[in-house]
């Protein structure tokens, strides 16, 4: 059976209640926001975290006015991403495989 565009739209507007049809595509749709915002808010708060303390770390004996993140080299923003994606992803990834589970 190949996959079609067309037959998956409309075995999505014909399921469930003929009222709500068009509630269909939206299925899932909090779950998925609510994992989303808080895996995006999660990363960022620790990607600026990890760049600041790592510039705070980099700059202990010059002037603090020297401490800025935007001194970060790209290497080390690279870093500071990464551990912040992994860090996102380790509290994000049980709520996402039960949101998969539930709508697939």
């Amino acid at each position: 059976m190949q996959w079609s565009f067309r037959k998956a739209i409309q075995d999505t507007w014909s399921r469930g209640n003929s009222k709500l049809k068009l509630q269909n595509f939206y299925t899932g749709f909090g779950i998925h926001f609510c994992c989303d915002a808080f895996g995006r808010s999660l990363y960022m708060f620790t990607y600026e975290y990890l760049k600041r303390s790592m510039s705070e770390r980099q700059h202990v004996d010059v002037d603090s006015n020297s401490a800025s993140p935007a001194n970060l080299s790209i290497p080390q923003r690279m870093i500071c991403a990464a551990s912040a994606g992994m860090t996102c992803w380790a509290f994000i990834y049980p709520a996402d495989v039960i949101r998969s589970r539930l709508y697939s």
